[in-house]
């Protein structure tokens, strides 16, 4: 049996709760403390597929360094960054269209393609950045190069 700890913060007061994820079943990702505290573990759903997601981000083509931008990203989105790839960039600010590849079979804890396209829209939507590459819209979605 495996108990933890995940530190909870409710109505201002900090406390501890126990936990205990092991016998739980769980689609990947799931929070870091989740895994590391109380023991959650989980699985990819179609590892095949591929998933692909636009954004609109400030800035312009010709200084627009995409290495940097695929490493902020693989590490806001908590995925490997050898999963990212361009396919396109274009004039607009700046207007990059990514294949979200499947996770490694030796990987721990990312989603699969959709869900890990989710989480880029999710991020773009909330926090507007990925490293210091502000977004201004996701564009589309597109399921192994169909139109969702």
């Amino acid at each position: 049996m495996y108990i933890g700890s995940l530190p909870v913060s409710y109505n201002g007061t900090e406390r501890d709760i126990h936990c205990d994820m092991t016998s739980n079943s769980f689609v990947c990702p799931v929070t870091w403390q989740s895994y590391h505290l109380c023991g959650a573990r989980c699985e990819v759903l179609d590892i095949q597929v591929t998933s692909n997601v636009s954004l609109r981000l400030q800035g312009n083509v010709s200084s627009f360094n995409v290495s940097d931008f695929l490493t902020a990203l693989a590490s806001d989105a908590n995925i490997t960054r050898s999963r990212l790839s361009v396919f396109s960039i274009r004039s607009g600010s700046v207007i990059v269209d990514l294949i979200v590849g499947p996770p490694p079979p030796d990987s721990v804890n990312e989603g699969n393609a959709q869900r890990t396209v989710q989480m880029i829209e999710n991020i773009a939507a909330s926090a507007k950045k990925f490293g210091t590459y502000s977004v201004s819209a996701h564009l589309h979605e597109y399921l192994c190069g169909v139109p969702k």
